[in-house]
């Protein structure tokens, strides 16, 4: 199933065309993407990234595709 076909299915399963419910969908999907990432521990999906600190900024900007932080 492609990302399409599941936004199809979505608003078949709701019975919702109207448009304010679609255009929320990827929200849905995002939403739904991260549940799964946080409860599902997926050896085969994980990937790793290594953060570089920037002197005097207490901030560290996070990879796009990030959606579970571990240690």
């Amino acid at each position: 199933m492609n990302y399409n076909e599941l936004a199809t299915k979505v608003q078949e399963y709701k019975e919702n065309n109207n448009s304010e419910f679609v255009s929320n969908i990827p929200y849905f999907v995002e939403a739904a993407c991260r549940t799964i990432a946080k409860e599902v521990d997926a050896v085969g999906l994980n990937t790793s990234a290594s953060l570089t600190p920037t002197s005097g900024s207490p901030v560290l900007t996070l990879p796009s595709e990030c959606f579970v932080i571990k240690s």
